[in-house]
């Protein structure tokens, strides 16, 4: 609320709600649309989950937690105090371990971050931020920044198609997806973000 305060402080409200209405009702629509896809395609995170850690949920259970958990995170913004507990809550209660919950979690924390990943590493280099001409190497940098995103993109997916044994860490052993799974972690990512960017898209006043 002080975020909001401070950055809308120099906006009247009259003008916010101006701007709100001045939105076409079709163009409302189609966000509406898009962001019931983008929550659809969320519980696919659920379900390729699920099938990381062996462990076999009717897609109803995993379409509720998965909705719930994002509907939370993403209208709070605190995604290990809402998302996280509300998963424990929920798989715990249907006879998954506190282990196979935190697997669960950080297998969709990975395939989070893949796709953003390449998605930054893509838009770093093919249309970095616009620079004054004397910030022509920040420009190079920020191109280098996105050829090391994919590059780690890249290593993560020939680690799933080379490596077959567990990662140990220490006591810990950290099991590898196949290489079709990692594909689908990168491919519902894409599609994430390709979806939570189109609802802001068509909302926008001139495209």
């Amino acid at each position: 609320l002080v975020l909001l305060h401070r950055e809308l402080r120099h906006y009247r409200y009259g003008d916010i709600i101006g701007n709100f209405r001045a939105i076409p009702a079709a163009a409302v629509l189609w966000a509406l649309f898009l962001t019931a896809c983008n929550y659809t395609v969320f519980t696919l995170y659920d379900v390729m989950g699920l099938r990381f850690i062996k462990r076999s949920l009717s897609y109803a259970r995993a379409f509720l937690a998965s909705f719930i958990g994002f509907a939370f995170s993403n209208s709070t913004g605190a995604f290990l105090f809402s998302s996280s507990l509300i998963r424990f809550g929920l798989y715990c209660n249907w006879g998954l371990s506190a282990l196979d919950v935190a697997g669960l979690i950080a297998f969709n924390n990975v395939s989070f971050l893949l796709g953003l990943m390449t998605v930054g590493g893509v838009v770093l280099i093919w249309q970095p931020l616009a620079m004054p001409v004397r910030y022509v190497a920040l420009v190079l940098g920020l191109r280098l920044v996105g050829g090391i995103l994919l590059a780690v993109v890249a290593a993560y997916l020939l680690l799933c198609l080379f490596r077959r044994r567990p990662i140990r860490i220490r006591t810990v052993d950290i099991p590898v997806p196949t290489l079709g799974l990692a594909t689908l972690q990168l491919g519902v990512s894409l599609l994430d973000w390709i979806l939570a960017a189109s609802v802001l898209y068509v909302l926008l006043p001139e495209r």
